[in-house]
């Protein structure tokens, strides 16, 4: 297999940049570490302030998070990251949300679930160099567990989430269930376009602000389904979530997800597209 530098193009073929690369943690997969050298250097270059990073989940964005904040480092600066998964509405904001807007809402995820809008102000505090105070979302509890605060002053700012990115369907796509979690709990379409209408306003807003959109692409459901169940290993035993609940939950995410395949991967300005076995298989630098 051509390492990543290789598929980069020949500017990254520059031994600096493996250099760079194996200064970085070596528990950590390679070609991810590769990955993260080069966009460091791709958004010097191009002095990107506000960056996106979506993909389907257990893609590994929060890898390649941590991963790019090590490389920015390396080249002397800071990168802060924030993961949209800690603005998640409370469980009670949520359920609320289910009882005045469609029942399916009471699950954290879909768009419409998080406060886009005290992320944005995150974000705009952060780049106009203020301290900054986020919450913290604890995924077994489902729930927020307080906060923490984040020093200002900072090259970049990195947003990751599953759907960043993601920006409204056509109507029409909205019409045929396309799993049984649509079937049979969203019988009307209320729900599916209810979340379409949140992609189209406070999320669209987010996603036209970024300077560089990074994009992992899954290669299928199925891998999301397995690799989502491989996270649940890291959950302590006694809220951990089996198989037939991950196969539920993921249905949440199917029809953004693909649609994201769709609209999101000729739309990225970097695309990195990846095998069933969690490997870098091509990658796109437009």
């Amino acid at each position: 297999m051509s390492s990543i530098f290789e598929l980069a193009g020949q500017l990254y073929e520059d031994p600096v940049f493996r250099e760079r690369s194996a200064a970085l943690p070596a528990n950590t997969p390679l070609d991810y570490r590769e990955l993260a050298t080069i966009l460091v250097e791709y958004w010097r270059q191009r002095n990107c302030e506000l960056i996106g990073l979506g993909g389907g989940q257990g893609a590994g964005k929060s890898t390649l998070a941590s991963l790019l904040q090590a490389a920015a480092a390396v080249v002397g600066e800071r990168l802060v990251v924030l993961s949209i998964d800690d603005f998640y509405l409370t469980r009670q904001e949520r359920q609320q949300l289910a009882a005045t807007k469609q029942a399916l809402f009471a699950t954290r995820g879909p768009p419409g679930t998080h406060a886009i809008e005290r992320l944005r102000q995150v974000v705009e505090e952060l780049r106009d160099g203020c301290s900054v105070t986020i919450p913290k979302f604890d995924k077994g509890l489902d729930d927020r567990v307080g906060s923490i605060i984040i020093e200002g002053e900072c090259d970049r700012v990195l947003v990751e989430g599953w759907c960043v990115g993601a920006v409204a369907q056509p109507n029409e796509q909205l019409k045929q269930p396309i799993n049984d979690l649509e079937r049979v709990e969203d019988t009307d379409g209320a729900w599916r376009r209810c979340v379409n209408e949140y992609l189209a306003g406070e999320y669209a807003q987010l996603t036209h602000q970024f300077q560089s959109l990074v994009f992992l692409r899954v290669p299928n459901m199925v891998s999301v389904r397995q690799w989502r169940l491989q996270q649940e290993l890291n959950v302590a035993q006694e809220i951990r979530r089996d198989a037939q609940w991950v196969a539920r939950f993921v249905q949440y995410y199917q029809r953004v997800t693909e649609w994201m395949w769709e609209d999101v991967e000729p739309r990225a300005d970097v695309c990195v597209k990846l095998d069933e076995r969690h490997r870098i298989q091509a990658l796109r630098l437009s």
